[in-house]
């Protein structure tokens, strides 16, 4: 039988004989047809032991041993069964760690429980486990993790199962995914470590409206504010019946591009994602704009490039948009009025791109589908340097006129009184904060 360890291999025997056994000779070979041997393992006298172990022997490496008992008198058995065994590499650990339970971990709204990880460690060699350790590396913040945090796990009351209980005041505890890796030390020097492992973390909530018109997130970002909507300038019976408010990973966020974005800051990434949608649909348009808290976590070790700040876009499905917005240092917030509900972002935006978003009136879209409300091409979202639109049918007469400043106006195809308008070519008439007017073209499809 054998036992194996690094470079060595633990060798035992057990015969019987009509006279006493006097001992055992041992082949040891690479090759299991024995067609050579071990520097001086070939027949090699073992004297009269059960166990020996065969140390020096080359590391990751399979030996083949075969034994024969000999006698006081001289006879001799014949070879015994072939037995096999590796050696380990020098630094493989000869400790199971198995897969660790991951407590109440997972995909969860609230942050004011704990999680916990376990793991069940035991030691091959029969030495004693001197150290059990977990490293935590937040990446669902931003693309770097310049440092992690390791904490030791306990003993907990189940033999051999360690534990560590991340408390809600763990500065890495943010949305997104959070790698741990386990770290297991013998008092023989070994070591073993569990592959990294992800956690998903969420921040989100399903509410309706409160009596102010809020809706909060309910953790909101560590020493920072919480993300919300503000739905004072609607109606109570304007408002939705539930909005769902979800904190993304910024690293699931699809990636920037264009002028306007620095994409030299975080791989272009937002510093904060969120997804709001209201009575289970995506692309809700509201007759009143609705007031934003977008929040993002401390950029103390990623800061902004010199004259960037943050503002708010949002995705159309195809790229992310310009929406604008007010930046609050001191608060950790940006707020911007929105007349349509989508998925925001916060992004860099360099000095040259926020002189040209002042400039950024017209919308992208050149034909809109108002009916049915479906989410896709439904409204003509305008630019943020859009001060004031006005929309004309093509005998001049004004449909729809709508003011605003720093936030994108959204024509949603009807007119003043809330009717869908008739098919057809609109002109629409845009007016920036200088007053400078320009003109384009956006086409009505029932």
């Amino acid at each position: 039988a054998y036992s194996t360890v690094s470079g060595t291999v633990a060798v035992s025997a057990n015969a019987t004989d009509n006279v006493a056994v006097a001992g055992y000779r041992l082949d040891l070979s690479v090759d299991s047809g024995f067609s050579s041997f071990v520097s001086g393992y070939s027949n090699r006298d073992m004297g009269n032991i059960v166990t020996s172990v065969l140390s020096g022997l080359a590391a990751s490496t399979t030996y083949y041993a075969r034994l024969r008992a000999y006698d006081e008198i001289g006879n001799a058995s014949g070879n015994s069964a072939t037995a096999s065994a590796r050696t380990l590499s020098a630094t493989e650990p000869q400790l199971d760690i198995t897969a660790p339970a991951l407590g109440n971990v997972g995909q969860f709204t609230s942050w004011t429980g704990t999680v916990s990880v376990r793991a069940e460690v035991a030691s091959v060699s029969g030495a004693p486990i001197t150290l059990v350790q977990i490293f935590f590396c937040d990446v669902g913040q931003l693309l770097t993790c310049a440092s992690g945090h390791t904490f030791s796990m306990s003993l907990s009351t189940t033999a051999n199962v360690y534990e560590y209980v991340m408390p809600s005041t763990f500065t890495g505890l943010k949305v997104g995914d959070l790698h741990y890796r386990i770290t297991v030390r013998d008092g023989n020097g070994n070591q073993a470590q569990t592959p990294d492992t992800v956690i998903a973390l969420s921040n989100a909530i399903q509410a309706a409206p409160d009596a102010q018109g809020q809706v909060a997130l309910p953790n909101p970002m560590p020493g920072g504010q919480a993300t919300k909507v503000n739905f004072a300038r609607l109606a109570p019976g304007r408002r939705p019946a539930q909005v769902l408010i979800t904190q993304l990973a910024p690293l699931t966020a699809p990636s920037a591009s264009g002028a306007l974005i620095d994409t030299s800051w975080n791989s272009g990434r937002p510093a904060a994602a969120y997804s709001f949608t209201a009575d289970g649909l995506p692309a809700v348009v509201f007759s009143e704009p609705v007031a934003l808290t977008l929040a993002y976590p401390d950029l103390s070790a990623d800061p902004l490039p010199a004259g960037a700040e943050l503002r708010a876009f949002y995705h159309d499905g195809v790229q992310w948009r310009l929406l604008g917005g007010s930046l609050d240092l001191s608060r950790r917030i940006v707020t911007v009025e929105t007349s349509h509900f989508s998925t925001f972002g916060l992004f860099a935006v360099s000095g040259a791109g926020i002189l040209a978003a002042a400039d950024d009136v017209k919308a992208l879209e050149k034909f809109i589908t108002p009916v049915p409300m479906d989410g896709f091409n439904d409204t003509a979202t305008f630019g943020t340097g859009a001060h004031k639109v006005e929309i004309f049918d093509v005998k001049g007469r004004k449909v729809f006129s709508a003011s605003a400043g720093g936030s994108a106006l959204v024509w949603t195809g009807k007119d003043d009184s809330g009717k869908v308008v008739e098919s057809g070519a609109y002109i629409a008439r845009l007016t920036d904060a200088q007053g400078k007017k320009r003109y384009q073209t956006i086409v009505v499809a029932k």
